[in-house]
């Protein structure tokens, strides 16, 4: 973790613009996020994937992830982008095909791209930030929420990154929204924010004089 990023600076590294092109000749995009899975974080155990909605790459015959380069320093390279190419149907399908989610691994890919010496930057998300049920009960009914991704598109395409929103809970996430599993957040979102992790999300203070 670098501790001289802010927390909201270092979530814009966890998430991917998705480029895809379609069977049909269309074209389309939408946002990845980058979270480690693990079967066992002491001894770090974990395989990153990519998680995007299923409806984004379905029906892609090809899609472009967008990455920062990392410099040899560790640091990341924001003026430098590195994309990859993936050709075919690799993803993996959430079991409940009502499930609106595909996963891909990417150990193969940031392989491939350190044996070229292009490797990218990125800070992975984690399953722990994954609220339990203890900790989604002491929630309020309305909180702040902070969503990261792409919507139509839109990038600051100089520096490489996502364009974060705000929002909040319009249901209280312990209730399941019209029974089922999922809560409604009042949030500006379009075409092209599929995909995008949302947070809770408080940083700093505001005073006034």
């Amino acid at each position: 973790m670098n501790t001289e990023m802010s927390l909201s600076e270092m979530i814009t590294y966890s998430t991917v613009k998705i480029s895809c092109e379609y069977a049909d000749g269309s074209k389309g995009s939408g946002t990845g996020f980058i979270i480690n899975l693990c079967n066992n974080e002491e001894e770090q155990k974990c395989v990153p994937v990519i998680i995007t909605n299923n409806h984004v790459v379905e029906n892609a015959k090809s899609t472009l992830f967008s990455f920062c380069r990392k410099n040899e320093d560790g640091s990341p390279n924001d003026q430098e982008v590195i994309n990859f190419q993936l050709i075919g149907e690799h993803w993996i399908n959430h079991p409940d095909s009502s499930v609106d989610l595909r996963c891909f691994p990417i150990g193969r890919i940031l392989n491939d791209l350190d044996k070229r010496k292009q490797p990218i930057f990125y800070i992975p998300l984690n399953t722990s930030i994954i609220p339990n049920k203890q900790q989604i009960s002491s929630l309020g009914a309305l909180e702040e929420l902070v969503m990261v991704g792409y919507p139509i598109g839109l990038s600051d395409e100089y520096n490489h990154k996502p364009v974060l929103r705000k929002g909040t809970t319009a249901t209280h996430l312990k209730n399941n929204y019209q029974g089922k599993q999922e809560f409604l957040m009042d949030m500006a979102c379009f075409p092209g924010s599929s995909g995008s992790p949302v947070f809770i999300y408080n940083e700093g203070t505001y005073t006034t004089g």
